[in-house]
């Protein structure tokens, strides 16, 4: 065969799913010169995700991370250059992205959302009892630094029991993790301003009660690990100011 013809092309790079490496291969040619017929021909060229996952599902090549166990030195890398390029990203390209995925969303039929959203509140539930991503990490981190940390510790305030999302007993220190719905009204408006009370009270019975309190305002309900990483340094930084006499008995992170 002298030249690429568009019925070669279509059978095996459409139909057959072979790549550009081995339709080269079998001509006898390069690939790039695959690549321009094919733009020539007005066939699309798969990027190199679905290329990719074509030739995952194909056999012709194995999963890149599939049965390997990433080490937590490189998942910390990885985090830490996925949220470098969301801050440099500029903000036209953000907006574009969030309303893809509104758009996304709004596509979605009811089942469908009526199905992600009782998930969305097992979740939810699930993450009140046994505690969200980002307080299992806090507490993590908490615990190598010497700190006993004690998860849903059980206080009264006046008339009810309640209890705290993380509390370190020997500094007196009470530290709350507020996920989104604390700022927005996700579940409705009543509910919001319920939960913005009842915030604002129990604030009031732990600094009544002679404890500090630390405040981790998580409002887009972030879990990254560079996200969970900063907010522990942060902890971290106030925790010694709170050991090193500081004398207010509020702090908020975000």
């Amino acid at each position: 065969m002298s030249k690429l013809t568009y019925e070669f092309l279509i059978s095996h790079y459409v139909e057959k799913l072979k790549s550009t490496y081995e339709i080269a291969e079998e001509f006898g040619t390069y690939p790039n010169k695959v690549r321009r017929a094919l733009t020539e021909f007005g066939i699309p060229i798969r990027d190199k995700s679905k290329a990719q996952a074509e030739a995952i599902k194909t056999g012709r090549c194995k999963h890149p991370t599939k049965g390997k166990k990433t080490s937590e030195e490189t998942k910390n890398k990885i985090s830490d250059s996925i949220a470098n390029v969301w801050e440099k990203m500029p903000e036209e390209e953000k907006k574009r992205r969030a309303e893809v995925s509104r758009a996304q969303w709004e596509s979605l039929s009811a089942q469908k959302v009526e199905e992600m959203q009782k998930a969305a509140a097992i979740s939810v539930r699930a993450a009140a009892v046994y505690g969200s991503k980002l307080e299992k990490f806090l507490i993590s981190g908490l615990k190598k630094e010497g700190y006993n940390a004690d998860f849903h510790k059980s206080f009264w305030a006046i008339d009810r029991k309640q209890h705290i999302d993380i509390f370190i007993s020997n500094l007196n220190l009470a530290i709350e993790i507020d996920g989104p719905s604390h700022f927005r009204s996700i579940w409705g408006d009543d509910v919001h301003q319920k939960q913005v009370v009842s915030d604002s009270k129990k604030t009031g019975f732990i600094i009544n009660a002679g404890m500090k309190m630390i405040r981790v305002k998580n409002i887009d309900g972030n879990s990254s690990g560079f996200y969970m990483r900063t907010i522990l340094k942060k902890l971290l930084h106030t925790i010694e100011l709170i050991k090193n006499g500081a004398k207010e008995n509020l702090f908020e992170l975000e």
